[in-house]
């Protein structure tokens, strides 16, 4: 479900996706349920089921249901969520409907992404009337971010709001949102997705983006990652990472074998330092990293005096010349007392 979690509802019922499975048998309603959607109770047995009317089609085209994953739409008893077929399907959990010719037992099916897949899956800003109404957001493969209006039932047949920025390839964003309440201005759309190239490759490791957008207006761009480059870049992008915000922070996970963190930067004079690469192996005993400093709210204590503290029994650390923009290259270098795991 490209890294979405299933969904648990207020009765303990469980609901997921599923995908391919190939094969005349490969979703019968009893054993077998490929490309559907499951209702499962406590004991992990299927109580309902959904499964759209092209099974057959999605399953021979490898246009996996389970490319996205579920979404439970707060205050109401509806399911929504969609696969590679780019098409948003909106279920009542009461009734997911099984299997019927034309779907017609859907509260809603609607294309939300042009020309490709549902990746990741859907997010809710739940909002009255007076605040703005309630909105769905989307970010597609090969697409831009989209709002959609909700109504409480389904979502507006056209989106209210789309983002400036294209979605380069495979898998589209990974997408969640950020709001204090209904606060018009404090809803934040962050996308993370792969950085524009010249090429692109469909699963090759790519430079990745995080993009910050106004919620209640999604074609205004507050931020990007790619702004203040040298300071925030996040490395290569980790396909189907669904970035996490708590506690006023960003956290996401990159092919670059880091978790980078984000937050408000400091309002005081100081220093923040960025070590370039943010992790080595330590091959031959030693690891080289580059640290770079930059300095913040007219900081200008000079010069810079590098020290470490907090290193494992046995290592110890070196730090070269400083170059003309500050940075400085430090090596570590593991004793033969050093924890292996250090």
């Amino acid at each position: 479900m490209a890294g979405r979690a299933p969904v648990v509802d207020d009765s303990g019922f469980i609901y997921v996706f599923t995908g391919n499975s190939f094969g005349p048998n490969a979703s019968n309603g009893s054993t077998n349920f490929s490309e559907s959607v499951l209702k499962l109770n406590g004991s992990l047995q299927v109580v309902d089921w959904f499964t759209p009317s092209n099974w057959q089609g999605l399953d021979a085209a490898d246009a996996d249901l389970a490319s996205s994953g579920p979404m439970l739409i707060p205050s109401t008893n509806l399911l929504a969520g969609g696969g590679k077929e780019g098409i948003l399907y909106i279920l009542n959990t009461n009734s997911l409907g099984h299997l019927v010719s034309g779907d017609t037992q859907v509260v809603q099916k609607q294309r939300i992404v042009p020309q490709e897949h549902i990746m990741s899956g859907p997010v809710f800003w739940p909002r009255t009337a007076a605040a703005g109404g309630s909105l769905i957001f989307n970010s597609g493969e090969s697409d831009v971010v989209k709002a959609w209006g909700f109504n409480g039932t389904t979502i507006t047949t056209t989106p209210v709001a789309s983002a400036p920025d294209f979605n380069q390839g495979h898998p589209g964003g990974m997408t969640v949102l950020s709001a204090n309440g209904q606060s018009n201005t404090s809803g934040i759309v962050w996308d993370y997705v792969r950085a524009p190239a010249a090429q692109t490759p469909g699963h090759e490791p790519m430079p990745g983006i995080l993009r910050a957008y106004n919620a209640s207006n999604v074609s205004s761009r507050l931020w990007t990652s790619k702004d203040n480059l040298d300071r925030d870049d996040l490395g290569l992008f980790g396909k189907f990472c669904v970035p996490t915000v708590v506690n006023g922070k960003v956290y996401i996970g990159t092919n670059s074998n880091q978790l980078v963190v984000y937050g408000l930067l400091p309002t005081t004079p100081g220093l923040l330092v960025k070590a370039v690469p943010p992790r080595v192996a330590a091959l031959g005993n030693t690891g080289t990293f580059l640290l770079r400093p930059f300095r913040l709210n007219g900081f200008s204590s000079s010069p810079i005096n590098w020290t470490v503290s907090g290193l494992p029994a046995g290592a110890s650390a070196s730090f070269g010349t400083p170059a003309a923009d500050e940075s400085v290259r430090m090596v570590i270098t593991l004793g033969p007392s050093t924890p292996p795991s250090s």
